[in-house]
């Protein structure tokens, strides 16, 4: 059901339990974030995945999952104020960006988080101590 779902729909359906500080809240948190992957929304994803990487009351499995699809994101795109009044060339390409400045589609970006979180041992521990979730709003990224 969830896969015909889109992310507001998915929001509706969850009815707030991805906003509780609660093992279960991370669970349905992770939902969301995997969802927002799925559309192609990256910077969601990427703030909701930061922010279950460090919320010390999620199941170990979701703070290594998240950790692990945080670091096969595409970066968060460089605004160049100078570009930000420009359109893009006619030849851009479509795609992200990778490390190596190759540009893969989305469908290789999912393939690689899906290949990567498949690899992942969910019960292999952390090293975060601290007892304290983060304010989220604390976590949002500035440019």
């Amino acid at each position: 059901k969830v896969e015909n779902l889109s992310l507001s729909d998915l929001e509706d359906e969850l009815a707030g339990l991805h906003q509780q500080n609660s093992a279960l809240g991370a669970l349905a948190l992770e939902l969301v974030a995997a969802k927002a992957l799925a559309e192609g929304d990256y910077a969601r994803a990427r703030e909701e995945f930061t922010y279950l990487e460090f919320m010390t009351n999620a199941p170990e499995g979701v703070r290594q999952r998240a950790q692990l699809a945080i670091s096969v994101l595409p970066p968060p795109p460089v605004i160049d104020e100078a570009s930000v009044d420009e359109e893009a060339p006619a030849g851009a390409s479509e795609g992200t960006e990778t490390a190596n400045n190759e540009t893969a589609s989305d469908a290789e970006v999912d393939a690689e988080v899906e290949a990567e979180a498949q690899s992942v041992d969910p019960d292999a521990p952390l090293t975060q101590s601290d007892d304290t979730a983060p304010d989220r709003n604390d976590m949002t990224e500035t440019p």
